[in-house]
């Protein structure tokens, strides 16, 4: 829900940003969360094409057609990992840290940092080195594929249909 409002300080570093590439943000949040109406304002305002997305429920799309996603290390990272998305991650709570130094060490994401230590300079050059290292971001796509190919569910069930086959259940 983005209570810190860290959605519209992302949008603004991101603004800052000046490449000869085309840079097109999808914000993605509940509809519950509290800023909504404040990032639509700032949305509405900037030249870079800036889409506000609340309550959806075709995230998978977004993630698609996307190249980097910034997000928390949360349970979500794992499904950016199944879809190939590089991501820039960002720790909300201490029990982030341990999938934050996991997707890091397959090299399928960077820190960008800690919310509770956002520094605007850090940041806006992490983001930055990101956006254009278009080799990196191959790179990390294709660990991010190899460490969740998104098929888990499907081999726990096989799994499951093995063993019931050895009860005679």
């Amino acid at each position: 829900v983005d209570n810190q409002n860290i959605s519209l300080k992302l949008l603004k570093l991101i603004e800052g940003i000046r490449l000869d590439v085309v840079i097109e943000v999808d914000v993605v949040l509940g509809s519950d969360a509290p800023h909504l109406n404040e990032l639509h304002k700032y949305a509405g305002k900037q030249e870079r094409k800036i889409q506000i997305h609340a309550g959806i429920n075709n995230i998978d799309e977004l993630m698609w057609q996307s190249d980097i996603a910034i997000g928390a290390a949360g349970g979500t990272s794992w499904e950016r990992c199944a879809m190939g998305l590089p991501t820039l991650l960002i720790i909300y709570a201490d029990n982030q840290k341990y999938n934050s130094s996991v997707l890091i060490k397959h090299q399928c994401a960077k820190l960008l940092g800690d919310i509770r230590a956002y520094d605007q300079v850090d940041w806006a050059d992490i983001i930055n080195n990101v956006i254009i290292d278009i080799s990196w971001l191959k790179f990390a796509s294709q660990n991010a594929l190899a460490l969740c190919d998104g098929g888990g569910a499907d081999r726990v069930l096989e799994r499951l249909l093995k063993l019931s086959e050895l009860k005679g259940d």
